[in-house]
Formats: structure tokens, C-alpha cells, sequence
């Protein structure tokens, strides 16, 4: 009896060692454990953040398609980066599907024209023409090497071209786009793209059925 006794001791203790071991292993850096647990937490802060800020998301952001009262997504991208314009097309066929997509600018500083790029998007904006601009921007590439932002803004069709200029040498361009920044900053971004709406977030590219679950979530 003693024996059997000592001999269930025995094992719950190797069982015990055994299970603390496992879990010593699956927390080490870069096991799977420890990077879904870290993403599922940094995903929750996200979330936390883009509801506090959500509204004045949807009011400063630039809106790509689709109307008041539809599913919303918020995009959180960079025209040079290669992950967000492989999105556009999963973006396009979300908006024509009737989903509303609300754009913030977040040009990386790696990105020699983002910047520029950017604040060519917003000045389109002003004289309504920032879907035309976006989608050549996201689209083309010429201006990636010789930033020329009113030759993107004749094939925009943008009207005035001289307050175009004047947009694209002012202050106020610039400064609306670090406010999306700042924004993206809070929503705790930390590469682009990042989607998301108030309830759950999503980092990198993504296909057109990935971007309508989202946005229903």
C-alpha cells in the first residue's frame, strides 16, 4: 500500500515537472504560445484605443466609399508601402459591396514620397477629388520617383491647380495629416496596414472576404 502510494506520488510529480516544463517552453520568446497571446493583447489595446478615438476618426478621416449608416471600416495605410496597395483591390470590392472604408494617413518615414504623397491626397481633397487621387496614387507609381504632385493632380482632375500649389505649400495639409497620425499613434499601429473597426482589428494585407468579416465584427 505504501508503496502504490508512494509510487502515485512519484508520478504526480513527474506529471507536475512535465507541465510546468511544457509551459516554461511555450512561454520562451518567439514560441507560438507566447506570440498569439502577445498579439491577442496588443489586438485588445488596439481595440481600446480605436474606440476612444473613433469618432473623431470618422470625422477627420478621408472616406474612400460607401454612406452614412453602413458597416464601417477604418484604414490605416501608406501609399508606398507594398502591403497596403495590394489591399486596394480587397478595398475596392469592400466599398462596392456597400461597405463604408475611412482612410487615415500614416506615412512611414522609411517612405521617401509617403509624406508628400499624402499631403498631395489631402489638397486633392479640399476641391473633392481625394477618391480620384487615392486610387492613382495607390494604383501608379511614376510619382514614387520624381514627385510630381501636379502632374498627379491634372490626371486627378483636380481644378484648380495654382490653389492646388498653394494647398501643397501650406501648413494645413501637413498638420491634418499628423493629426491622422496621431490618431493611428493612439490606435497603437505599429505597421501598415492596419484595419479596424470599434470591436477588432486587423494588421497587414488582407483579402476582400477577410476585410467584410471584419467589417461585421
Amino acid at each position: 500500500m505504501i508503496a502504490t502510494s508512494r509510487r502515485h506520488l512519484l508520478f504526480d510529480a513527474l506529471t507536475l515537472l512535465l507541465l510546468v516544463g511544457a509551459l516554461w517552453i511555450s512561454w520562451l520568446p518567439g514560441s507560438r504560445v507566447r506570440v498569439e497571446v502577445e498579439r491577442f493583447l496588443k489586438d485588445r489595446r488596439s481595440v481600446a484605443g480605436i474606440r476612444k478615438g473613433w469618432e473623431e476618426a470618422l470625422k477627420s478621416g478621408s472616406v474612400i466609399g460607401g454612406g452614412e449608416g453602413s458597416l464601417t471600416v477604418l484604414e490605416i495605410a501608406d501609399y508606398e508601402c507594398p502591403y497596403c496597395r495590394s489591399s486596394f483591390a480587397a478595398v475596392d470590392s469592400a466599398i462596392a459591396q456597400g461597405i463604408r472604408v475611412v482612410y487615415l494617413h500614416y506615412p512611414l518615414k522609411t517612405h521617401t514620397h509617403a509624406m508628400g504623397a499624402a499631403v498631395a491626397a489631402t489638397c486633392a481633397e479640399s476641391q473633392g477629388r481625394f477618391v480620384e487621387m487615392h486610387r492613382a496614387l495607390m494604383t501608379t507609381s511614376d510619382w514614387q520617383k520624381d514627385a510630381d504632385w501636379m502632374r498627379e493632380a491634372s490626371r486627378a482632375g483636380v481644378g484648380d491647380l495654382s490653389a492646388f500649389q498653394a494647398c501643397i505649400d501650406s501648413r494645413a495639409a501637413r498638420a491634418r495629416v499628423e493629426a491622422h497620425m496621431a490618431l493611428a499613434v493612439a490606435a497603437g499601429i505599429d505597421g501598415t496596414p492596419m484595419f479596424a473597426t470599434k470591436s477588432a482589428v486587423h494588421r497587414g494585407a488582407l483579402s476582400a472576404l477577410t476585410l467584410d468579416s471584419l467589417a461585421r465584427k
